[in-house]
C-alpha cells in the first residue's frame, strides 16, 4: 500500500483542527454569555472572550481586513512550505488548520472567539482557543524537530 502524500496528511490535520476549533467556538458562542465564567478546576476557567487583535489582543486597533490579509499570507506561506518540506506535514497542518479557524472567525464575526482561561491564583494567561493551541504546538514541534539526514 502506498503512503499518503505529505500534503494530504497536512490537509487532513488542518481539517481536523478546523473542525474541532469551529465546533468548540460554536458551543461557546451559543451557550455562554460574555459575562459568565465556568470554573472547571483550580487552574482553568471557560469564558467567552472576543479578541479583536491578534495573539493576546495585541494590535486591537488594526483594521480587521489587514489582519485577515496577514492571516491569508501566513496560510499561503505554510501551504507552500509544506509542499517544499514534506517532512513538516504535521506542524504545517496544525498551523494551516489553526489559521483557517481564526480567519473564519475574524471574517464572520470581526473577532476571534477565545475561551480557555488558564490561571494561577489571580494571575491569568490571556484566553485562547483550539486554533491558537494548534499553532503553538506546531511552533514547538518545529523548534524541537530534528531533520532526517
Amino acid at each position: 500500500m502506498r503512503e499518503m502524500p505529505a500534503s494530504c496528511k497536512a490537509l487532513l490535520i488542518a481539517v481536523l483542527v478546523f473542525a474541532l476549533d469551529y465546533y468548540t467556538k460554536y458551543l461557546i458562542v451559543n451557550n455562554l454569555s460574555a459575562s459568565y465564567i465556568i470554573n472547571c478546576c483550580s487552574i482553568l476557567n471557560v469564558v467567552h472572550v472576543e479578541n479583536h487583535g491578534v495573539a493576546f489582543g495585541v494590535f486591537n486597533s488594526v483594521h480587521r481586513f489587514i489582519l485577515i490579509g496577514l492571516a491569508l499570507a501566513v496560510l499561503l506561506g505554510f501551504l507552500f512550505w509544506v509542499n517544499k518540506r514534506p517532512e513538516f506535514w504535521l506542524p504545517g497542518g496544525l498551523v494551516i488548520g489553526g489559521a483557517i479557524g481564526n480567519l473564519v472567525d475574524r471574517s464572520m464575526r470581526g473577532a476571534v472567539i477565545d475561551f480557555l482561561d488558564f490561571h494561577w491564583k489571580n494571575y491569568h494567561w490571556p484566553a485562547f482557543n483550539v486554533a491558537d493551541s494548534a499553532i503553538v504546538i506546531a511552533v514547538g514541534i518545529m523548534l524541537f524537530w530534528k531533520e532526517k539526514r
